[in-house]
């Protein structure tokens, strides 16, 4: 059992570190520093989580605006023709929120419509990374396989170059592609 002495020493070492009487100073679980840094830690955590989009919001922020289609490319799938490639101002498509207006010519052919949109995406193989593929649809008139820039990891972010490409139909001999510039 310590002295009086001994016990004394031993309190006026301990106050002179902390500062505080012994008997009623108690520790925080974090020295107040730390208390400050995992709150920071934990804001900027946070403010990070809610600044993120999924890469479907992306992408249909990308597509919202207007676009021009700058060059078509026609595909005969048996061969019966070589594939046709057409260039300059062939149409527009501008995309709302929900519905879209477009108007363009393929083949001497003028495809014009107004309607609903929406874009879907699923994760596709591609070599030993998976991706997404976008699917554009355009209700009662197309479905376009979506391609951003140029395929990219975040690519649809911001985009400013689109291909669209018509799904492709076992009773269709024809594949053909858009390209469309952000205007």
């Amino acid at each position: 059992m310590p002295t009086f002495w001994q016990r004394n020493n031993f309190l006026i070492v301990v106050n002179t570190i902390y500062d505080k009487p012994f008997a009623s100073h108690k520790r925080p679980f974090f020295p107040p520093i730390m208390n400050r840094f995992v709150f920071y830690c934990t804001l900027t955590f946070l403010g990070l989580i809610s600044a993120c989009k999924t890469d479907e919001e992306q992408a249909r922020d990308s597509v919202e605006g207007e676009w021009r289609v700058t060059e078509t490319r026609t595909y005969f799938l048996d061969d019966s023709a070589p594939p046709i490639t057409e260039q300059g101002l062939l149409g527009q498509f501008i995309f709302d929120q929900d519905s879209v207006t477009f108007g363009f010519s393929r083949n001497d052919t003028l495809y014009q419509g107004a309607d609903r949109w929406y874009l879907t995406s699923e994760k596709v193989n591609q070599g030993f990374f998976r991706v997404n593929e976008f699917t554009l649809v355009i209700e009662n008139h197309f479905t376009f396989r979506c391609r951003f820039e140029d395929e990219t990891k975040n690519a649809e972010k911001d985009a400013t170059q689109i291909t669209l490409a018509n799904e492709l139909v076992s009773d269709r001999t024809i594949f053909y592609e858009l390209m469309l510039d952000k205007d």
